[in-house]
């Protein structure tokens, strides 16, 4: 899989727009490097994993 969470974000906003990425993956790629680095770091008070795949998901399918 692409490391995404290295990508600048005008970089990931263009790959989401033309669809070489889709939302889903670039949330799961974030949610999963904070849950690797969060316990060294302890950068988040909360992580709401389900509402930001949720969230990627409506995106995604807004999309089309």
């Amino acid at each position: 899989m692409k490391k995404l969470t290295l990508w600048s974000a005008c970089a990931l906003s263009e790959a989401l727009g033309k669809r070489e990425v889709s939302a889903v993956e670039a949330a799961r790629a974030y949610l999963d490097e904070i849950a690797r680095r969060d316990g060294e770091i302890h950068a988040y008070l909360t992580v709401t994993e389900e509402e930001a795949l949720a969230a990627a998901q409506a995106a995604d399918k807004a999309r089309g």
